[in-house]
């Protein structure tokens, strides 16, 4: 189990019921919304990548679960209003553009019910990120919207060549 599923492992068992549906932003090869599909989660995973979705579907059939597959954009989710008990963003924010990352928490209200919750996690590594993730720019980006931020937990995480500062962050929508 990499890094990830471990916090959303405890993320999860620390929440009095489990979501029952969530989305990953920015999945990837679909590790976290596989993790999330095995605990028994409605689940979609949304990626701007063909070739990163074709990765993912391939690892959810090897894991027998079921996903929901979306291409698309994070600034314009192809999703209903009010959807999802749980979005999860494992390094998708940082590849926002920070003059769009208002619509970035404008969206994400959006597909959240009331109550439900934005679990960001971002490794700010000075030159690496694009638009590196602060707390102070995750308090700002959701100011005008219904998103609060319930706990920021600062971190290091050990990488293959050096120690990245990390950032958990769990935001709730009024």
């Amino acid at each position: 189990m990499d890094a990830s599923p471990a916090e959303l492992a405890g993320f999860l068992a620390g929440g009095a019921e489990l979501p029952q549906r969530a989305l990953d932003l920015g999945c990837g090869t679909g590790a976290d919304a596989v993790f999330l599909a095995e605990q028994g989660i409605e689940t979609s995973g949304l990626d701007m990548s063909t070739t990163a979705l074709a990765l993912a579907k391939e690892r959810a059939e090897r894991h027998g679960v079921r996903i929901e597959w979306l291409q698309g954009d994070v600034l314009q989710l192809p999703l209903e209003d009010g959807c999802m008990d749980l979005v999860l963003d494992r390094g998708c924010l940082h590849h926002v553009a920070v003059s769009d990352q208002a619509t970035y928490a404008t969206e994400v209200a959006r597909v959240l019910r009331p109550g439900g919750t934005l679990l960001v996690r971002e490794m700010n590594v000075a030159g690496h990120h694009a638009h590196a993730v602060s707390e102070s720019s995750l308090r700002s980006m959701v100011e005008r919207t219904p998103l609060r931020v319930r706990s920021i937990v600062s971190y290091a995480t050990a990488g293959s060549d050096r120690v990245h500062p990390t950032m958990l962050a769990v935001i709730d929508r009024d």
